[in-house]
Order: structure tokens, then sequence, then C-alpha cells
């Protein structure tokens, strides 16, 4: 009877934790093209790549663009400089607003500010150095990624119907065009 009651005991707890964490595994984020006015495609390919790895190193990467819950980035130079050393150097500092969104509810669950910075002997290099030092291990970029999760956890919890198709524009990528109200 003792065994019995310890076996009902450990099924009531494994099957509350698996109940409990069943949201959050089911939470993905897709990693949206980072977005860039001064950037080369190059350079942003290779930070769209580490935003990936970051979020599937979380275990939420999800490529599906109809998909809830989004990761949205903006990436500026903010300052280029040519040392006075010979050979000259440039160096050059980026910032990457990284943004984790509710598509459908249209509201910012995350959002952190990485900077970087590269050198090279050309200022595009060194503008490519600076993107590539954003690693996927990052502590802020997971940080964010996990406050993503917890709140986006916190909306599925509250809500009694969960509609996974959000706004699409006519060629398929996610419609994050409300996003300009906020800046």
């Amino acid at each position: 009877m003792k065994k019995l009651k310890i076996f009902a005991l450990l099924s009531s707890l494994f099957l509350s934790a698996s109940v409990f964490g069943q949201n959050e595994q089911n939470i993905r984020l897709t990693v949206l093209e980072p977005v860039s006015e001064t950037i080369d495609a190059t350079a942003l390919s290779a930070l769209y790549n580490n935003l990936n790895q970051a979020v599937s190193l979380n275990e939420m990467n999800s490529y599906d663009v109809h998909n809830r819950f989004l990761m949205y980035s903006e990436v500026s130079v903010v300052d280029t400089q040519k040392s006075t050393t010979v050979p000259a150097v440039y160096i050059a500092q980026i910032e990457v607003t990284v943004y984790v969104l509710d598509n459908e509810q249209k509201i910012i669950l995350a959002q952190e500010t990485l900077s970087a910075k590269g050198t090279a002997a050309v200022e595009d290099k060194a503008v490519m150095k600076a993107v590539r030092s954003i690693k996927a291990r990052d502590s802020k970029l997971k940080k964010v990624i996990n406050i993503g999760r917890n709140k986006a956890a916190e909306i599925l919890a509250s809500e009694t119907e969960y509609n996974d198709a959000p706004d699409v524009d006519d060629n398929g990528t996610p419609d994050v065009s409300w996003m300009k109200n906020f800046e």
C-alpha cells in the first residue's frame, strides 16, 4: 500500500510538471531578417544566423512565418572612425535592438539593445566584424529571449483560445508594420 501511495504521488508530480511545462515548450519564436538601411546583406545574413542560433539554444526555434511570436531586430551603425596609426584601421560600433513580439496582439514582449565593435582595414569589414561579434550565447540575448518566453507563457495561460495565424502580407511574410508606431 505504501508503494502505491508513493507511486501515485510521483506520477501526480510528473504529470503536473509536464502539464506546467507544456505551454513553455509550445512557445516558438520565428526570427525575422534583421532590418538596416546602412549595413549590407551579407552582414545582416550573419546576424540572422546568430539570432537563429540563440533562439535554437533556448529551444524555441521556428521557421514558420505564420508564427505568433516573432523576433524582430534593427541594426544601425553608431560610429565609424579611422585610426591615426599606420596602417590605418577602421573601428565600427553598431547597435542591434532586438524585440520579441506578439504579432497577434501587436505588443512588444521584450526588447534589448546590444552594442558591438569591430576593427578592420576597410570600413565595411569593420562593420561585418562588429556584427559577427554578437554571439548566440550572449547573455543579453538570452535574457531578452527568456523574458519574451515568460511573457508569452503568461499571455497564453490567460487566453482561452490560441490563434496561431497572425497577420501576413501578400508575400507570406509577417506584417510588422505596426512596429513603426513605437519609434
